[in-house]
């Protein structure tokens, strides 16, 4: 029998020094519920490798463009619904691929998850891309704040998303500042004020949130923009939303790192579905059946893979794990946990400049070597 190694466990001091070596702001993630961190800068400035000429002196942010306009020509209304500003066709983007099994943006959410769990897995979920003028507005949380309050539903499932353009204040995320810690008041409140639902994700109406609320809880709607090549990392139960209608081009991916059980089947939000839900979606190139919240797809479902997607393999265990091609407790996973983890600073960035080089050089898509005869020499005694 082969042998067995211990659960992969991380202290909340490995999470202080990822935070370090990270560049994250500990105190503003605490105080404030969110933070701003650089991750993708690195998409500008390497190169592809190789002598296909296509790809000869570009990046995967050149790429990454080329994809957004494509999937942008082919994008059209579903169910007769405005797209608000989404692309609902882009799921499996090479770009979005990339994102999902970056190992430095993982650690960035393994850093800041309350509950230290590391069997992170990532939901096939549509890029944003906005307009001039697009019916951006909104303001909600994520998951149903009762189950929130009263069993601690979701409260580690962390989001954010990937800042693909320089952002400005009032065309960009905002959020209300440190509202997490304020959550089981203000659920009381509005309860008192007949205002709270069932609902799974909750739509934050003008009269769930007023001026006196403002001076009650310490906090208003505030802009939190990035730069391109920024992530932006808050807590599931930090109210948040948008400016609208658009006033700029605006792109951002949605990585959704959802936590795993301890079967490593079942997703932290139950109702969202499962591992191998999630492993077939990122296989054939698909929408999963369920949102991480646990809603239904409504808007985004189309009953293929979009004929330009193909795969992006090969890029290491851990990468291959985030999107459901390995389980978490493989010792091959684990090793590369350990390295970007645990590992010195020196070993971390190591590993990140092979797992980046394997990155740019990956030919996604592309049919599989076939080996040619073998010398005579090779054949005896065979």
């Amino acid at each position: 029998m082969p042998r067995e190694r211990e659960a992969f466990a991380l202290s909340a001091e490995d999470q202080s020094r990822l935070c370090s070596y990270l560049g994250i702001d500990e105190a503003t993630w605490h105080t404030k519920g969110s933070v701003v961190v650089d991750c993708f800068q690195w998409w500008a400035t390497e190169k592809y490798s190789g002598s296909k000429e296509e790809l000869a002196g570009r990046t995967i942010k050149d790429v990454i463009d080329e994809e957004f306009d494509m999937y942008h020509a082919h994008l059209r209304r579903i169910n007769k619904t405005p797209n608000y500003g989404w692309l609902r066709n882009m799921y499996h983007s090479l770009g979005q691929q990339v994102m999902r099994q970056d190992p430095m943006y993982y650690a960035i959410y393994c850093a800041l998850r309350p509950d230290r769990n590391t069997n992170l897995v990532t939901y096939s979920y549509y890029a944003k891309l906005t307009h001039p003028g697009d019916s951006t507005f909104f303001r909600h949380i994520d998951i149903n704040v009762k189950g929130l309050v009263t069993a601690g539903r979701g409260a580690n499932m962390i989001q954010g998303s990937v800042s693909l353009d320089d952002e400005i204040p009032d065309d960009c995320t905002i959020i209300l500042p440190g509202m997490h810690r304020h959550i089981q008041e203000w659920h009381r409140v509005l309860e008192e004020r007949n205002l709270w639902t069932e609902a799974l994700v909750h739509r934050i109406r003008d009269e769930m949130f007023t001026t006196a609320d403002e001076t009650r809880f310490g906090t208003r709607w505030t802009a939190q923009p990035c730069r391109a090549g920024q992530v932006r990392v808050a807590l599931p139960h930090l109210p948040h939303g948008a400016h609208g209608p658009a006033k700029n081009v605006r792109r951002t991916m949605l990585p959704w790192f959802c936590g795993l059980q301890e079967d490593l089947e079942t997703l932290e939000v139950v109702e969202s579905g499962t591992w191998t839900d999630l492993s077939i979606a990122h296989r054939d190139l698909e929408a999963a059946p369920l949102s991480p919240s646990g809603l239904a797809n409504r808007y985004g479902v189309i009953p293929f893979a979009f004929p330009a997607a193909v795969e992006l393999e090969g890029l290491g265990a851990l990468s291959d794990a985030l999107v459901c091609r390995r389980r978490h407790d493989k010792l091959t996973v684990m090793a590369e946990k350990d390295v970007i983890l645990k590992g010195s600073a020196t070993e971390c960035e190591r590993y990140l400049i092979e797992w980046r080089r394997r990155a740019t050089s990956a030919r996604s898509g592309a049919p599989p070597t076939r080996p040619g005869p073998r010398p005579p020499e090779l054949w005896a005694g065979s």
